[in-house]
């Protein structure tokens, strides 16, 4: 970067023209942050269960659905029908 008269460094990426604009400088407020805390401890009870719902009657009416939907396959986007 080549040093200019105005006491600051010119950016050489700037397009013709752009040269000579001084760099804006934005002054943020500065804002007080409140001073950080942890969190309180969270403990899992060991009786607790978990289970991953096939169990569930909402698994089997949701798969009675998508055998009710019928499945559309498009060879390429362009075979795609406008909304």
């Amino acid at each position: 970067m080549a040093s200019r008269s105005g006491g600051y460094e010119a950016d050489e990426s700037l397009p013709p023209g752009f040269e000579d604009m001084k760099p804006k400088i934005l002054k943020l407020p500065q804002k007080a942050f409140p001073k950080w805390r942890c969190p309180p401890r969270f403990e899992v009870n060991r009786e607790w269960q978990v289970v991953s719902g096939e169990e569930s009657k909402e698994i089997e009416c949701e798969n009675q659905c998508e055998r009710r939907v019928l499945e559309a396959i498009y060879p390429q986007p362009s075979a795609i029908p406008p909304k």
